[in-house]
Parts: C-alpha cells; sequence; structure tokens
C-alpha cells in the first residue's frame, strides 16, 4: 500500500471514528436530558453509547496506525559522508564471527 492509499484510508478511518463519537454523543444527550423513559430504555442507550465509544476507539487506533506506518517501499537518499556515518553508528556483520579476519591489533 502506497503512502497516499495509506493517507486516504486513515482519513477514512477518522471520519468513521468521529461517525461513531457523534453517535454516542447522541446517546449521551439522550440520557442526560432523561428523554427515554423506563429504565430499561435508559440501560439500552447507556449500552448503546458504550458500543459507539468502542468502536470509535477502534477506528481511531486505525486510523492512527495509517498515518504512523511507511511505506514498504520506501527509498532513502544519503550522501555518502551520511552513510559512512551510518555504517560506523550501524555496523553489519557480513560474514559469521567465527570467518571475519582478526585485526593484528586486536587482543
Amino acid at each position: 500500500m502506497d503512502q497516499k492509499m495509506s493517507a486516504t484510508l486513515a482519513d477514512c478511518y477518522s471520519e468513521i471514528s468521529n461517525i461513531w463519537l457523534n453517535t454516542a454523543l447522541i446517546a449521551r444527550g439522550k440520557i442526560a436530558n432523561r428523554i427515554v423513559g423506563p429504565m430499561s430504555d435508559l440501560e439500552w442507550w447507556e449500552a448503546l453509547e458504550r458500543r459507539c465509544c468502542i468502536r470509535a476507539g477502534y477506528y481511531a487506533r486505525l486510523a492512527e496506525q495509517h498515518r504512523m506506518s511507511e511505506p514498504i517501499q520506501s527509498t532513502m537518499t544519503m550522501t555518502p559522508a551520511e552513510l559512512k556515518a551510518w555504517r560506523k553508528a550501524n555496523p553489519v556483520r557480513l560474514e559469521a564471527p567465527e570467518k571475519q579476519r582478526k585485526h593484528p591489533n586486536a587482543s
């Protein structure tokens, strides 16, 4: 998935999360204003609010994951000096340790 697709998907998940949050706010308003009738209705609205908040959180996490994800096939440009500094900071062993040559000054 490329970066543009990931960003678009993150925006869609954010919108879905906002819809669930708005639905939870409607349910909370019904509970707060005591518009509901019998106690069973109150429990139903509370359950709806709880489910909406859970789903809003789920889609918000998905949106965050897609915003934070980097493309799998990304290209990075470095100058030779930056590459040398990176190699020095991140040594990579190409051979097994027993096959590497020992330095003459190493003890």
